[in-house]
């Protein structure tokens, strides 16, 4: 008898096979009832489970077995098949996300360059209106082309998800100096993750790349103030599809973000460094009498 396969395990290999484009929706069908399976079927067997007709199911099956994705199994005296080993499998679905990740590595590097460069103009400077998105790659855009500008100072308020999400868009920018060349205080006031939330991990390592952390309740709306004039903040939530329920909102308004600003920087003294290394660098040392100053010895009391 097999072993009860998991919701989870379902779940996550239908997702990862309808992120294949490679794949039709019969093969991505055919594959999964084979790889949560793994014993021969009959063509006959698969049709049933798949619900399609057997002139089509023979068309993926052939496309399968050419990929070394599903193989036809031996020994049997009806014709059956079953999936490849599932190690083999999953390593194929990943092949071409490896390669566009080489690619993405290898021009990204480039295309800065590129668009850095004294030849080229600048971007179209956003108007200073409030302009909003649902999509977290345009607000992602925006803000990277602000990061490029010059920073002084960087605010990254409430939570810093928005921003530091899978992508390491944002992470890499803030590691590389602006053009000005000087890099100015980046800091992190967000809430306390719980103790293992994966977050500490990620919080320690924008550390180690020079952005302060604290953490503090004060804030609730994900924002980024930057050199006390832009803004970018996230409204409501954002769900993967277009038919979200929030937005990015960006705005240039001086006034709000300074008010902002000086607000984090009055919370930013009051919460405690997690390193400990702020308490021990502001710990009072004691008053040092000057020369020709009687020493004051212990109290007769």
């Amino acid at each position: 008898m097999n072993p009860p396969t998991s919701t989870g395990i379902v779940r996550s290999l239908h997702e990862l096979l309808e992120l294949d484009p490679s794949l039709s929706s019969t093969d991505a069908k055919v594959l999964e009832v084979l790889m949560l399976e793994p014993r021969p079927f009959s063509a006959r067997e698969i049709s049933r489970s798949t619900r399609t007709n057997l002139q089509g199911l023979y068309s993926s099956l052939e496309r399968l077995v050419a990929r070394g994705l599903v193989a036809r199994a031996d020994g049997s005296p009806a014709m059956t098949f079953l999936a490849a080993n599932p190690k083999v499998v999953l390593h194929e679905l990943l092949g071409p996300f490896r390669r566009a990740r080489e690619l993405v590595e290898e021009l990204e590097g480039p295309l800065r360059i590129l668009y850095g460069s004294p030849g080229r103009s600048a971007r179209p400077h956003v108007s200073s209106g409030p302009t909003s998105t649902g999509s977290s790659a345009a607000a992602t855009s925006w803000l990277l082309d602000r990061l490029a500008i010059g920073r002084q100072e960087v605010w990254f308020l409430g939570s810093e998800t928005p921003w530091f999400g899978p992508s390491l868009a944002v992470e890499s920018e803030l590691a590389i100096d602006p053009p000005d060349g000087r890099r100015g205080a980046v800091r992190l006031l967000v809430r306390s993750p719980p103790k293992d939330d994966p977050r500490r991990l990620q919080h320690g390592r924008l550390r180690r790349e020079g952005v302060e952390v604290r953490y503090s309740p004060r804030f609730s709306t994900p924002a980024v103030i930057i050199d006390r004039a832009w803004m970018l903040m996230r409204s409501g939530a954002i769900s993967a599809g277009a038919g979200g329920n929030g937005a990015y909102v960006r705005l240039e308004t001086p006034e709000l973000c300074a008010d902002l600003a000086d607000a984090a920087e009055q919370e930013w003294q009051r919460s405690p460094d997690p390193t400990g290394r702020e308490e021990v660098r502001r710990r009072p040392t004691p008053d040092r009498p000057s020369e020709g100053s009687p020493r004051r010895g212990p109290d007769p009391r």
